[in-house]
Parts: structure tokens; C-alpha cells; sequence
């Protein structure tokens, strides 16, 4: 199984795209993601992942002055997220009936081999978590659920008590 990876993100792009399934047929844009998301999703901090903290913001004070930059902004930050239909339909019973369907989605899926899907939730964060879960892609959901639930009981996950859950996580 291979990590997953980026696709088609250029510098300083605030609409970061996320190939969670290399051979996805389906691509999820979601809304309200985060600022700063990272090129990869690899290197999103596991506290952004939780919900725990923001990424760090570089605007400048041209920006910070202006409302209506931060206003698009805003309206303009999506993520775009390469995902299968096939374990859509398997985790939801809606995405195998629209799929299967003569609704526009289902059509165009049969017809173009693609189909791009606005997705309007609250959190874009855990749309993303979600589909990690639903591909398989589960190392970092159980990083964060584990750094979650140690920080709700105050441990320490340094501790060496802790080090044997996942090994791997705490040596190079």
C-alpha cells in the first residue's frame, strides 16, 4: 500500500489536492478546509488533523486591512480529494443509490469514467478524516485518536509505556 500523496499543487496554492485513491474515479472539492494546508497531506500536523490548532497564517498586511481579500479568500479555499466511488458506495448506502442512479452523478460517472462532487459540510477536516477512514488510509486517524485520547487523560505519550502501541511512530 502506498502513502498517499499529492497531486497538482503549486506553491503558495491555498487549494491543495489530496490523491487518497491513485486510481479514484471520483473527486470530492470540499469547502472550509484550514489555511495553509500543506502540499502534502503527510506533513499535516496531527493537531490541525484532530482539531486542536489552525496552521499558521502568512498574510500580509495588505490583506490583514482588507476584508474583502480575506472575505474571497475564504469562499475561495477548497481541497480537492481523489477518492474511489467503489468504496464510496461500500461505506455509505446514498453514494451507492447515486452511483447506481439515472441522476445526473450516476450518469455522468457511467458516461465519463469521472465525476468531480461538491461536498457542503461544516468541517472540511473531518470530510478529510473520513475518507482516509473509508480508503483504508488509517495511520494517521489512529495517530490523532491516540494523541487525542492521551490528551484528554493528560499522559504522556513519550512515556515509555506508551512507546510499545505503535513502535514505529517513535523511532527514526
Amino acid at each position: 500500500m502506498t502513502d498517499t500523496k499529492t497531486i497538482a499543487v503549486e506553491p503558495g496554492n491555498v487549494n491543495p489536492s489530496y490523491e487518497i485513491d491513485p486510481d479514484g474515479d471520483v473527486t470530492l472539492v470540499v469547502h472550509d478546509i484550514p489555511r495553509g494546508l500543506p502540499a502534502g497531506l503527510k506533513d499535516i500536523p496531527l493537531d490541525l488533523l484532530a482539531g486542536n490548532t489552525k496552521p499558521q497564517e502568512s498574510t500580509t498586511a495588505k490583506e490583514k486591512d482588507s476584508k474583502t481579500t480575506e472575505n474571497a479568500d475564504s469562499a475561495a479555499r477548497h481541497l480537492r480529494l481523489r477518492v474511489s466511488s467503489k468504496h464510496l458506495s461500500l461505506a455509505c448506502p446514498h453514494f451507492a443509490r447515486m452511483f447506481r442512479s439515472e441522476l445526473r452523478e450516476g450518469i455522468e460517472l457511467r458516461n465519463n469514467g469521472r465525476l468531480e462532487l461538491e461536498v457542503d459540510q461544516r468541517s472540511g477536516t473531518a470530510v478529510l478524516l473520513l475518507m482516509l477512514v473509508i480508503h483504508g488510509r488509517t495511520r494517521q486517524v489512529v495517530d490523532v485518536m491516540l494523541q487525542s485520547q492521551a490528551r484528554l487523560q493528560g499522559l504522556d505519550l513519550d512515556a515509555p509505556e506508551f512507546r510499545g502501541l505503535h513502535p514505529n511512530r517513535w523511532t527514526c
